[in-house]
């Protein structure tokens, strides 16, 4: 098939999945079955031999395998499937991209599609009433300011990362786009004033730009990139009543005691069940049963904190697996040099924000 078409519609096709898995959980088996039709299309690969399994690849292939087992003894029943269903969409994801045999005709295609959805989403979450949220924040297509800011750091990062990148004939249409598009990201990011998302955001921006260094033309694109930061947050602070440079300050200045509870009583569900863990998506269920009674800061849904979570959910041998892929991953970008790597390095950022 070599209509013009093509390729773009295959660009489509692994992003609808992580769509349909993260607005609604009921599309999770839909969400499944896309993602197995897409595996299918990368068997040729695994068939014909080309495609060995590295260090990374059987950390995903045990993560793959491991999620379902976890259903056998999960203590929440079938409230676990959806959470597992979209759990496997990562290492999934990772195994097929790299067997499939359409990825290099499709990625520009692909790349295309991010900057297009990082705008979107960052201009919902700027034009929403912050009157109409829980929080008072936006929070874009989602129920918390949290998962919102993450998931702009999700984009952020990598597409900062593609900026950066040296092209010899980036036309200047295009690098304008880019540039409104970056400005957008940084406006919604300042505005939802996360403070995990922005802890992690100074930690992981660091890095890009020092990876980024010695590409052609570097100094101008990370001027023009600081000065669209700068305007974003100051936006922000004239938008919002919420800074998160000032929270994070006073978090800095005087702790977080309602976290800290948070957190003890999730140790103390871990303690219960530390090898195999109460079943995924099951914080939220047996939360109420441990809280501490001064803890009222949170709606309970989450520990806000990944490994511990993770821990409390699938289990001991859950957490050393993420632990154990991130790592790889981390030593992998980090020890590549050349532009090649530099939107790769993005991409692995971005997926450890959520920790």
């Amino acid at each position: 098939m070599t209509a013009s078409w093509y390729p773009p519609l295959l660009a489509l096709l692994p992003l609808i999945p992580a769509v349909a898995a993260g607005f609604f959980q009921q599309w999770s088996a839909l969400s499944a079955a896309l993602v197995l039709i897409w595996a299918a299309m990368a068997l040729p690969r695994w068939r014909d031999g080309r495609a060995h399994l590295d260090r990374a690849d059987l950390l995903a292939l045990a993560w793959l395998l491991w999620l379902p087992l976890t259903l056998i003894w999960s203590h929440v029943g079938d409230f676990s499937e959806a959470v597992v269903f979209g759990l496997a969409m990562l290492p999934a994801g990772f195994l097929v991209w790299r067997r499939w045999p359409h990825a290099q005709r499709v990625w520009p295609w692909t790349q295309g599609l991010l900057w297009l959805l990082a705008g979107v989403l960052a201009a919902w979450g700027m034009l929403q009433d912050p009157a109409a949220t829980y929080t008072g924040k936006p929070e874009g297509p989602y129920i918390d300011p949290n998962v919102y800011a993450a998931t702009l750091n999700l984009l952020w990062l990598p597409l900062t990362a593609f900026y950066l990148r040296a092209r010899a004939q980036r036309p200047r249409w295009i690098e304008g786009v880019m540039l409104l598009v970056l400005g957008l990201l940084a406006t919604a990011f300042f505005m939802s004033a996360s403070r995990g998302a922005g802890l992690a955001a100074l930690i992981l921006f660091p890095l890009i730009f020092w990876h980024a260094r010695r590409q052609a033309g570097y100094t101008g694109r990370a001027i023009k990139w600081l000065i669209l930061a700068a305007l974003g947050y100051g936006i922000a602070l004239l938008a919002m009543d919420q800074d998160v440079g000032g929270r994070l300050a006073e978090t800095v200045r005087s702790g977080d005691s309602a976290r800290m509870l948070l957190w003890r009583s999730t140790w103390q569900m871990i303690v219960q069940q530390p090898w195999l863990g109460w079943g995924f998506g099951s914080f939220r269920l047996l939360y109420p049963a441990h809280r501490d009674p001064l803890e009222t800061g949170s709606a309970g849904y989450w520990s806000h904190n990944d490994y511990l979570q993770i821990w409390q959910e699938g289990g001991l041998f859950s957490l050393l697996l993420v632990l154990a892929f991130t790592l790889v991953m981390v030593v992998r970008i980090t020890s590549s040099s050349g532009s090649n790597s530099l939107p790769h390095f993005g991409q692995t950022a971005g997926r450890l924000l959520r920790s």
